[in-house]
Order: structure tokens, then sequence, then C-alpha cells
């Protein structure tokens, strides 16, 4: 650790650019995926299957969360940033698709876990007032963390191997392992949790215990159901458009920027209606919002009078409004529920609940498309089966806790009894 630690507001930069870089891995897969399945001579349900494999790396993620609940975030954020360049130089020059899907199950195992760590330490560091506005600093940055992969989307249809240039990319982010590991500090909360003996005592079967079993299991439960339907809406998107509609790479980077850039505004209005209005209604109303408008996306006709262009964009600008409004609110209850020993195993269970999503998303769109004519129908019955269930479980096991102190929020002092009753909040000590 760093003999002097860094000031609030390099810690933040750092943390920031931690989460812009996981958002650029995380979007190279659906941009490239045109490209990819043309290489490497893949239909629509097989590059479906490809995005479901890649998906099983939250299983990683998985563990190395939980490890950042043992040994610390910084450690592990560490671990991460030294050893991701490499393993997505290695993709950039993979010969074939096993190879090429083996090392994206490894780059998804570890930007997952600097996404969701990252997430965690600005809800520890933060003062309770601004949990919200850092969740939404995180949503700008994760949007923004994205956008080199558009602008360089035009650039992937000639040459036929330019999609390898984006994952040849990441390897310059080797030159800030130094700045990091002097801008990152350990959490103050855990620190102290490891210094009281917390750390070493609580066990990840914890967080199915006690007052923290009845959030977990209902929280993750539609947590895996929600984002099946989000995932078919957003996976396919610029895919749709390129292959389906016959749409060029610049059109639909336009079309994916302009609407993106418009949805940048869904991020003070999730953070604004978090605090004001709560997290459950904000998370609740955007989530069926996004998924709404996102099926109106793909049921746009291609012989819409004039171009489909303007109507896709306008669908997608909604759907991004939307997501960014919801993962405020989100992100927020994610890392308020649950203890500091642990809020970073249960933000990788939601990973690990997301990856269990994605799979089921993908392969459930690759077996339906073929089944249905494409993967328009597949979408839409997939996500018709996920949505209402996923809200109706949410709305009925997640408390509010707008207002509350981290402590209270997240039951910090409650002790683990075997009942999976949930005591009433109230006020406790820091933790």
């Amino acid at each position: 650790m760093p003999s002097e630690r860094a000031s609030p507001r390099r810690q933040m930069a750092a943390l920031l650019s931690l989460t812009a870089f996981g958002s650029y891995l995380q979007t190279v897969p659906g941009i490239t995926a045109p490209f990819v399945a043309r290489e490497f001579g893949l239909s629509d349900a097989g590059i479906a299957s490809l995005m479901g494999f890649v998906a099983l790396g939250a299983l990683g993620a998985f563990g190395l969360t939980r490890l950042a609940d043992r040994i610390g975030r910084r450690r592990v954020l560490l671990a991460c940033l030294a050893v991701l360049p490499a393993l997505s130089l290695a993709s950039a020059l993979a010969p074939g698709v096993r190879v090429f899907v083996a090392l994206q199950v490894l780059v998804a195992a570890l930007y997952v876990t600097v996404l969701a760590t990252t997430m965690v330490v600005i809800t520890e560091e933060l003062p309770d007032a601004e949990r919200a506005e850092g969740q939404a600093y995180y949503g700008l940055l994760f949007a923004l963390g994205g956008a080199p992969v558009l602008l360089l989307a035009p650039l992937l249809a000639e040459p036929a191997r330019g999609w390898r240039l984006m994952w040849a990319l990441p390897a310059v982010a080797l030159l800030a392992i130094p700045w990091v590991r002097r801008s990152l500090p350990e959490t103050r909360r855990f620190t102290r949790a490891a210094e009281s003996g917390s750390v070493a005592a609580t066990r990840a079967r914890d967080l199915f215990r006690g007052p923290y079993r009845r959030r977990a299991i209902g929280l993750l439960a539609a947590w895996t159901l929600r984002p099946i339907g989000v995932t078919a809406v957003l996976t396919f998107l610029f895919y749709h458009g390129v292959s389906n509609l016959a749409l060029t790479p610049v059109v639909m980077t336009l079309i994916l920027m302009l609407g993106g850039a418009a949805g940048l505004l869904g991020i003070p209005l999730g953070a604004r209606l978090s605090n004001r209005w709560g997290r459950r209604p904000t998370l609740a109303s955007f989530s069926f919002l996004c998924v709404a408008s996102g099926l109106a996306y793909y049921w746009v006709p291609a012989d819409l009078p004039g171009s489909p262009a303007l109507a896709l964009g306008a669908c997608f600008a909604v759907c991004q409004i939307a997501f960014n409004a919801y993962g405020v609110a989100e992100r927020c209850l994610d890392t308020e529920l649950f203890p500091t020993t642990l809020r970073a195993t249960y933000a990788g269970s939601t990973r690990l609940g997301q990856a269990v999503a994605t799979i089921a998303a993908n392969f459930a769109v690759s077996a339906l498309a073929s089944k249905l004519g494409g993967i328009v129908p597949a979408i839409t019955v997939v996500c018709a089966a996920t949505a209402l269930p996923a809200l109706g479980i949410f709305l009925a096991i997640a408390p509010e806790t707008a207002g509350q102190g981290l402590d209270e929020a997240s039951l910090e002092n409650a002790p683990l009894a075997p009942s999976g009753s949930e005591p009433a909040p109230g006020p406790r000590a820091a933790g």
C-alpha cells in the first residue's frame, strides 16, 4: 500500500479510469460480432453460442470478487490490471475460434471483476449523501469507456481482420499500472473490517444466512431473470442493423453513437430520482422502459419509408436513457444492501447471475432463432418470458435505502442469526 494515502480526487480518477477500461473490454465483443462471425464462418446461431460461452468468464469473476472480500479491493484490482492487457493482446492474435473463445472467457472474468469491484469501492469511500452521485459518475465513465469501440467500428469492414485491432489496443493499459498503484489505496472500511477480525470470520455462505438471506436470494433471482431480456436486447443491436437490415457499419455507428450520447441524460436523471424518488421506483420503472424500447428497436421494419435509421436511433436513445437511469439505482442498491465483508462477494454474485442470464439469453436466442425464423422473434419471446417475473420479485424483496446511512442500509452490525427474518433497520455504529 502506498506510504501516503492518495487524495479522494485522485483515487476517484483511478477508479473511474479502471471502470472505463473494463467498459471498453465489455463493449468490444458485441461490436465486433459480425466481423468475428465472418472470419470464423459462424451463423446467427453460431455467434450467439460463442457469446454464451464467453459469458462463462463470470464464474471466475465470482471467485475473484470473493477474493476482494478476503485480501482487499486494491490487490484484486491491480492484479486484474496487470493481466488483462496480455490476455487482450493474445485475443487479437488468436489463430482459431476455440483459442479465441478460451481467451475471451479469461478476459471476461477479469473485466467483470474490475467493474464489480470499482463499483464497491466507490460506495465504500464516498459520504452517504454522495453515493448516488458517485455511481452516476461510474455510469458516465462506463458509457464513455465503450465510445472508442464505436468510433473505430467503421474501420472494421476492411481489412477483413480489422476487428483484431480492437483487442490489441488495451495492451497500452500496462503503462497506467504505476499511476494506479500510487492512486488506489485500500478502502478504509475494508481495512477496519480486516483489523477487527470480521474479514477472517466471514464466509461466502454468510450471504445466505440471517438478515441477509431473504434479500440475497430474492435479488439474485431477480438479477438473473431480468438481465436475460436486457442482454438479448443489447447484445445484437449492431449485428441486427448490419446483418438483417443491411445498414452500413458507418450508419450503425452513428445510430449507436448518437443514441448513446442521448442516453447519457439518463445518468443525472437516475442519480436525481434515486435520491428524491427512491432506488426502488427508479429501478423498476426504467428497467421496464429499457426492455420495451429495446424490443421496439428490433421491430422497426427494413422497408420503413425513407430509412429505418431514424426510428432505430429514437428507440435506441430511449433504451439507453432508461438503461443508464436504472443503472444508477441498481448500483446503489447492490452496494448498499450488504456489509463490508460481503459487499464484493454479493457484487460478484450478481455478475454470476448476469453471466447465467447472458448464457441463457444467447443460447435461448440461438435455439429460438432457428425455430422462429430469426433473432427478432427470438429476442421478443425471451424478453416477454423474463421481464415481468423479474420486476415482481424485485418489488417484493428489495428494501428502500434512499436517505439511509451505509451501515444502516447494509445491516453492517446485524448478527448472523439462523432465522431468515430481516430485522427492522435502525441506527448502527460505524463498521
